[in-house]
């Protein structure tokens, strides 16, 4: 269930040849835009991503940081599945 969340995650919008609405809108919100604004309409995205992977029943925390140094989004992040809690996770992208 953690793979998938992380590989959710990490996957830009338009870059899965077979559907191009899957995926975070990267490119059009934080690399094209003022990353630090656009973080915030970015949260919903990532909540609804792993929301959306299968056995993840709430999503715990979630926060993202933009170090604006090394130009990376950190997101950090735990979900609850029918499983247990996982251990918080960091995807960097």
């Amino acid at each position: 269930v953690v793979q998938e969340c992380r590989i959710k995650l990490s996957m830009f919008r338009g870059e899965w040849f077979l559907d191009r609405t899957v995926g975070i809108s990267y490119w059009q919100e934080i690399l094209g835009a003022k990353p630090e604004l656009a973080i915030s309409a970015l949260m919903s995205e990532f909540y609804e991503a792993l929301m959306g992977v299968e056995d993840v029943v709430a999503v715990v925390k979630l926060s993202a940081v933009y170090n604006r140094n090394s130009r990376e989004l950190t997101v950090t992040w735990a979900v609850r599945t029918f499983f247990g809690d996982s251990a918080t996770q960091t995807s960097t992208i």
